[in-house]
């Protein structure tokens, strides 16, 4: 990647700024009014002439150090993510679309991906498989722990992080709302969760496909529900043999992401959706570092499925859990998992949180969390918070996408999708 080191002189002009450093991760600079230093100045940033965010200098109601979103006095230091590859960035003033001295600065890119070089596929998803089967196969006293929250809200016997979760699912629910169709398949559906709740909103008939036989059980066991295994770099289904496929989560896991979505969009007739992470290219770096077993060995940002667009698909993209206290804070409270206490900005709150939990999950019940958590979708609007994951509607015909969801899908009724718990059997997976 490429680091260049600026300089400019301030102009004499009411408003004055400069970028003065500017990497894929980092761009310093300066910018004031010079009539009124005081006053915050509002920049939007630029890349390749399309708007990508907002940032405020000189803002003294943000604490400083606030990372992402607002930086105090004349100078910014912004920690940022932008897309690997070449880039036109410019800094440009809100108020009048006037670009800052140095703009615009041309990024180069050195072509180094942030992603696991696989030389053997098969090994690597046979090695997948094995971690996955025991992860389907887990129980605690003789109750299979989930890995999304399927028993119901802090019914236990389920991965930590429901705001994650629950999150990422109703905002699939609604685009789905969106799309006609009959059948549908999910592709890394783990236990079913999601394939299942498809069916019951909208009395589709689904499929659910893992790469891993156990969580195809699980899916059958909990749900009744057809399963087929399947290794995502080659699906046993026919050319548009669904009119919608599902795949959630799934991309950021296997060595070649495009070669895995050319299968998804081969089996679908209508449309695609996809929900990916977005982390930091050092997370995902870190991750491939550790050699980890099933890790998110893929970075995403919402440039990533631009090329479909070049090969004649809609390509719709909505940022999706987005990173705003207002959210986060209940979103903790909710669970109160110790790893994620610390985010919280309200001392008070904290420290309640780490003395009394009990009280925290009592007050942060699934009735005021609910409606709380839907604010996701009001947030999307804003340009200045981190976004946490992707939901992508990917079409190959469009008129089955509507304007608007045809039917408003409610968290509670996310929350609410619930089964009972499911008991160990003898040599049920051999």
């Amino acid at each position: 990647m490429s680091h260049q080191t600026l300089s400019n002189e301030a102009t004499t002009e009411q408003r004055s700024g400069a970028i003065t450093t500017a990497t894929h991760n980092v761009i310093q600079g300066f910018a004031k009014n010079n009539l009124v230093p005081e006053e915050p100045i509002s920049l939007d940033v630029y890349i390749d002439n399309t708007f990508y965010f907002k940032f405020i200098v000189n803002d003294k109601n943000v604490p400083e150090g606030e990372e992402h979103l607002f930086f105090p006095h004349h100078d910014f230091y912004i920690c940022c993510d932008l897309p690997l590859r070449a880039l036109k960035l410019s800094i440009r003033f809100a108020k009048d679309g006037k670009e800052i001295e140095n703009s615009p600065v041309y990024l180069n890119y050195d072509g180094k991906p942030v992603t696991l070089f696989i030389e053997n596929h098969d090994e690597y998803i046979e090695e997948t498989r094995k971690w996955l089967d025991e992860r389907f196969d887990n129980y605690t006293n003789g109750i299979y722990n989930a890995h999304q929250p399927i028993y119901g809200y802090r019914s236990g016997y389920c991965e930590p992080n429901l705001f994650d979760r629950y999150l990422i699912t109703f905002h699939i629910m609604n685009a789905l709302s969106r799309l006609s169709f009959k059948t549908l398949l999910d592709v890394g559906g783990a236990e079913g969760y999601k394939a299942a709740m498809a069916a019951k909103f909208f009395e589709a008939q689904v499929v659910s496909s893992d790469v891993s036989q156990v969580a195809c059980n699980r899916a059958y066991e909990l749900y009744g529900i057809e399963t087929a295994l399947g290794n995502m770099h080659s699906l046993p289904f026919e050319d548009g043999q669904f009119d919608v496929v599902l795949c959630s989560e799934a991309l950021e896991h296997v060595p070649d992401f495009k070669k895995s979505l050319k299968e998804v969009l081969r089996v679908c007739k209508k449309a695609a959706i996809i929900t990916i992470p977005h982390e930091s290219q050092e997370t995902v770096k870190n991750t491939i570092e550790r050699g980890e077993t099933h890790g998110h060995i893929q970075y995403f940002d919402v440039y990533s499925f631009e090329y479909l667009k070049q090969l004649g698909y809609g390509v719709f993209i909505q940022k999706i859990l987005l990173r705003d206290q207002k959210l986060l804070t209940p979103a903790i409270l909710m669970e109160c998992y110790p790893p994620s206490i610390d985010i919280i900005d309200n001392k008070s709150l904290k420290w309640l949180a780490k003395r009394v939990p009990w009280l925290m999950r009592l007050i942060f019940n699934k009735f005021v969390v609910a409606p709380i958590l839907e604010q996701d979708v009001i947030l999307k609007k804003r340009t200045d918070l981190f976004y946490g994951d992707i939901l992508a509607i990917i079409v190959k015909d469009k008129k089955c996408l509507a304007e608007s969801p045809k039917k408003q899908i409610r968290m509670r009724e996310v929350m609410d999708f619930t089964v009972p718990f499911l008991r160990k059997k003898k040599n049920c997976d051999k």
